[in-house]
């Protein structure tokens, strides 16, 4: 059984923020698709929780899983990060926002409509705002910019 299987509520916190950081770690070394199938889910749900180290972590592991494969990038997305995703580009931290937007950036070509269920109308407009902000152009592609607004507008 998986380490990240292995941690519920009563886990301390130190412990799932050092192993979700090691398994950022080793994300990075574009691992396949039978290596780190078994990861995804728990990454999707830890970047559910408010903890910023937390959600740092998870994010950057996400991110450099979906610079890999194209089926990890779909493992990912039919994960159901999507929405928790957009919702975490509105995050004050900088710490959460940019591995958020990373991750965005890489499988937004690859969302459909029917896969971005965003449900909470405030924070579609909010993204929307924020994705015109000056200061995202370069950390986003353009293109993808574009597309995810297209995609929000749909909502």
């Amino acid at each position: 059984m998986p380490l990240l299987a292995q941690f519920n509520d009563k886990t301390k916190l130190t412990i799932v923020r050092k192993a979700t950081e090691t398994l950022s770690n080793l994300c990075a070394r574009h691992p396949q698709l039978e290596q780190v199938k078994s990861a995804i889910l728990p990454l999707a749900h830890l970047i559910q929780t408010d903890d910023e180290e937390g959600l740092k972590h998870a994010c950057w592991a996400l991110f450099r899983l979906t610079c890999g494969e194209m089926d990890i990038r779909q493992a990912v997305i039919d994960a159901g990060v999507f929405p928790r995703l957009v919702e975490l580009l509105l995050s004050p931290s900088h710490r959460v926002l940019l591995p958020a937007l990373s991750v965005v950036d890489n499988i937004i070509p690859y969302v459909n409509v029917v896969q971005i269920q965003v449900e909470k109308g405030d924070l579609v407009n909010d993204a929307k705002n924020a994705l015109l902000h000056p200061s995202w152009f370069g950390n986003i592609h353009f293109a993808n910019a574009v597309l995810l607004l297209l995609l929000l507008n749909k909502h």
